[in-house]
C-alpha cells in the first residue's frame, strides 16, 4: 500500500512538473480550470435533466460550443506557457547566425 501511494506521488509530480523536473504553474493551473469546468458541466446537466423539453433542447444543442469553449479555456495557460517559452528562445538566438 506504501509502495503504490510512493509511486503515485511520484506520477502526480512527473505530471506537473517540466522535462526538466521544474514545477509547472500552467499544469497546476489547468488542473484547477477543469476542475472549475467539470463543475459546471455537472450543473448544466442538471439543469437540462430538471428543466423543461424546449429549455433541455436549447441547452444540450448549445452543448458542443459549450465544450469546445471549455477546452479553450482550460487549455489556455498551457499554450500561453508554451507560446511564451517558444518567443523567449526564438529572441535569445544570435543575430549573427
Amino acid at each position: 500500500m506504501k509502495d503504490s501511494l510512493l509511486r503515485f506521488i511520484t506520477f502526480l509530480r512527473g505530471v506537473f512538473s517540466e522535462e526538466n523536473g521544474t514545477p509547472s504553474a500552467s499544469r497546476i493551473i489547468m488542473l484547477g480550470l477543469a476542475i472549475v469546468s467539470s463543475f459546471c458541466l455537472v450543473l448544466l446537466c442538471r439543469e437540462a435533466i430538471h428543466t423543461t423539453a424546449e429549455r433541455a433542447g436549447m441547452i444540450l444543442s448549445a452543448l458542443p460550443a459549450i465544450i469546445a469553449s471549455m477546452a479553450a479555456f482550460i487549455t489556455a495557460p498551457y499554450g500561453s506557457n508554451k507560446l511564451s517559452a517558444a518567443i523567449q528562445s526564438f529572441s535569445k538566438k544570435d543575430p549573427n547566425e
